[in-house]
């Protein structure tokens, strides 16, 4: 379970910065 809080997590982040960078 953890695991996957993690990762979703990372997901999350990941699209924070993907959303940063194209702006």
């Amino acid at each position: 379970m953890k695991s996957v809080v993690i990762s979703l997590r990372g997901f999350v982040f990941g699209a924070i910065l993907i959303a940063v960078n194209n702006n």
